[in-house]
């Protein structure tokens, strides 16, 4: 197995262990409800996305000026695994709700602070500009498998052996898969896992200051898309059982839903490769708000499903489009901080933001009015689009 399918493979086994734990608190929000006032979830909510985003920009500090990612990548895994068995403590000791739910979330976020920039950075490394976009495709592909599968895991698991002792099962898969990551990425050095390109020009040293404007417009552009992203997905479990009134429904229509971005990230990965990330960023955009429309327009199963189905395989498709076109765009020896900034600021503080915006109006307006509102910040982004630059363009025509 050469390096590049062994970072593929390993980096898949990590992205699959992450994002199945980043949509396992919307599906616990409705198990919560019960207990917990749901503006609170909400707030709890609004505070792992916090800790993740800043954190993720230390995390792409000290991974530049380092060689540890496998040890990162595996540390980020495990805490995420002790997230879940402080969830699983929240259920199992009532009378320490609470304090186990807050450790849980604390957690969780620091946990998923790690895999993204990382994850990237060891791709685009191993597979080089031009096929980093598809790469990242494959792995985003595995990610969203995970994604998918996650609710109806849980909601199983919950039926068959109760919360407390389901989420230990699932504790138990991440401490094994983060031991597992360690150990298969051991091989991955950063300068030694570079593909060598022939005849490739000689570049000028780059300072990533050169680098701040673009990625200040792409952080502006992905944080308003990801307010609406979030904002509606956190809250999502919570509408489609209260719309379909039961949570059976609700499981296996995310689940299924989520599937179609386990196509749509290669696809768009692909895509980013051809016509770049700005062509990119734009068709999804476009077709996610259509398809959330038709989501939010009826309660029909089907129509819901369809509407529901399309939106995902437009919107998750962030990792191999957002950071194939920052690896397009920056350097390699700046790829894991303009990462972090670009997925930890941009992506996961303004999907903070957008479940503070849901949850601070949703009491007021109700959870179906509340996403119609969230689809406004869908069409802001969109509107911003023409700020980036294309591939085929230098990046000073953004300065």
């Amino acid at each position: 197995m050469n390096n590049g399918v062994k970072a593929l493979a390993f980096t898949s086994i990590a992205h699959f262990a992450n994002d199945g734990t980043a949509f396992m608190f919307p599906v616990l929000i409705v198990y919560y409800t019960a207990l917990v006032p749901v503006t609170v979830l909400g707030s709890l909510a609004i505070i792992y996305e916090v800790i993740s985003g800043l954190l993720s920009m230390r995390v792409g500090s000290m991974a530049d000026a380092g060689d540890r990612d496998n040890t990162l990548i595996a540390f980020g895994i495990g805490i995420l695994a002790g997230s879940v068995v402080a969830f699983a403590l929240s259920f199992a000791f009532r009378q320490y709700l609470y304090e186990f739910l807050l450790l849980g979330i604390v957690m969780l976020g620091i946990g998923q602070a790690f895999y993204h920039p990382l994850g990237a950075t060891v791709l685009s490394q191993s597979f080089g500009r031009d096929r980093a976009p598809s790469a990242l495709g494959l792995n985003g592909a595995i990610a969203s498998s995970g994604r998918a599968v996650m609710p109806f895991i849980l909601v199983s698991l919950f039926a068959i052996i109760g919360i407390g002792a389901g989420l230990g099962v699932i504790a138990i898969y991440m401490f094994a898969a983060a031991l597992a990551i360690y150990f298969g990425l051991r091989f991955f050095h950063r300068k030694k896992s570079k593909p060598q390109v022939r005849d490739e020009p000689v570049s000028k040293p780059s300072r990533i200051d050169a680098y701040r404007g673009f990625l200040l417009v792409l952080t502006v552009i992905v944080f308003i898309r990801s307010m609406f992203m979030m904002g509606v997905t956190t809250f999502a479990p919570t509408y489609l059982t209260y719309v379909l009134n039961s949570k059976s429904l609700m499981s296996i229509l995310l689940s299924v839903s989520l599937l179609t971005s386990v196509f749509g990230q290669p696809v768009f990965g692909y895509l980013t490769s051809l016509k770049g990330g700005k062509f990119t960023i734009a068709i999804s955009s476009l077709f996610s708000v259509i398809g959330f429309f038709i989501f939010l327009f009826t309660k029909s199963f089907v129509i819901i499903f369809f509407g529901y189905a399309l939106f995902t395989f437009m919107a998750f498709t962030g990792f191999p489009v957002l950071l194939g076109y920052v690896g397009q765009v920056v350097p390699s020896e700046f790829s894991t901080r303009s990462n972090s900034m670009v997925w930890g600021v941009g992506n996961t503080i303004g999907g903070a933001a957008g479940i503070a915006v849901y949850t601070i109006v949703y009491p007021y307006i109700g959870l179906a009015d509340a996403m119609w509102i969230m689809l406004l910040f869908a069409i802001i982004s969109g509107l911003m689009l023409p700020l980036l630059p294309s591939k085929d363009k230098k990046y000073e025509t953004v300065t």
